[in-house]
């Protein structure tokens, strides 16, 4: 069947003082390029809106729009033998740090560091290379694209490309989790980043961390709907936790909950509090810095109710140190 985008654009141009509705008003079949077929009927249904005035110029165009959009993305795939297999080889210098964010050097340093297996195959038998791998999982997350973007990248097919990204992507996340679900890393220097934050105006000394809940909105769901609503955002999502230190490093991410969890709930429920009472230095309990979600728990500092509560410290604190380590 035809659509709305096969519509004659020759008719709509000679017609160009003419609104939409009375360009469509007595339309009942389908006057375009394919004259012999009906219209479908969500087209006809749009069009006989638009003429009796139901909806307006602007919405019909959005509607067109969505349809040429819709035709776009369902597109035949390309042919993945037409291309070639990655290789490190096939890329410049320049060319690859754009496409991946990191240098050559860096990919393979960070393949052994992740201790990513040089050989890797699915249970499905597919197999490829960790370099690959670990390539296809940076070129997902450096820019937002879909799979079929990258068959000329890699020269694989569809399937191919989602088994291979879900399972590096699995296998990073199986052996490293331990790396942002603790608070306690050997390699963490807690004096260090309290006394970053501190010089940037702080009025506590001892916090070496943020600490905040964030949401990742998604598609209303068919199931579930009433617990992913989120009633303070209005859209349904996913909620997170997460604790991130003065460099930008991620130290500890929590979840997902359902939307309308609150921040003090996902607190206490990610054992946060417990974890902290064991970090002191030199006898100084550590602390993190959080909003009001969370400001009732004793290790967890709050910037905003009258700036006098900077627990266990005894500073009388002002808005403008606080909001400088907001």
């Amino acid at each position: 069947m035809c659509s709305v985008k096969q519509i004659n654009k020759s008719r709509i141009s000679t017609e160009k003082h003419t609104s939409f509705p009375s360009i469509v008003a007595n339309v009942t079949e389908c006057e375009y390029d394919c004259c012999d077929q009906q219209l479908r009927p969500e087209d006809l249904a749009m069009m006989q809106e638009l003429s009796r005035g139901y909806i307006s110029d602007t919405e019909f165009l959005e509607f067109v729009t969505l349809e040429f959009a819709c035709s776009a993305e369902s597109k035949q795939e390309p042919d993945h033998k037409k291309y070639k297999r990655f290789e490190l080889q096939n890329f410049g210098a320049e060319e690859f740090r754009q496409f991946f964010r990191f240098t050559k050097g860096d990919v393979q340093l960070l393949c052994n560091k992740l201790a990513i297996l040089p050989v890797m195959e699915s249970v499905t038998r597919h197999k490829w290379s960790g370099l690959e791998g670990l390539c296809l999982v940076l070129r997902r997350l450096a820019y937002p694209n879909h799979l079929c973007d990258l068959i000329p990248l890699f020269g694989r097919s569809l399937t191919d490309l989602s088994i291979v990204f879900n399972e590096t992507l699995q296998f990073i996340h199986t052996r490293h989790k331990h790396h942002v679900s603790s608070l306690t890393q050997p390699w963490i220097d807690h004096a260090a980043l309290a006394k970053a934050v501190f010089d940037k105006g702080a009025c506590l000394s001892n916090v070496y961390g943020f600490i905040d809940g964030t949401i990742q909105r998604m598609c209303r769901p068919q199931e579930g709907q009433e617990e992913l609503f989120s009633g303070h955002k209005r859209y349904h999502g996913m909620k997170y936790q997460h604790v991130m230190l003065p460099n930008g490093l991620i130290l500890h991410c929590y979840g997902p909950f359902d939307s309308r969890r609150h921040d003090a709930a996902m607190y206490n429920q990610s054992g946060l509090d417990e974890e902290l009472q064991a970090i002191k230095v030199n006898g100084v309990q550590m602390a993190l810095y959080g909003d009001g979600g969370v400001w009732q728990q004793r290790l967890a500092d709050d910037p905003f109710p009258k700036c006098n509560r900077c627990r266990g410290t005894g500073i009388q604190c002002n808005d403008e140190s606080c909001q400088g380590i907001r």
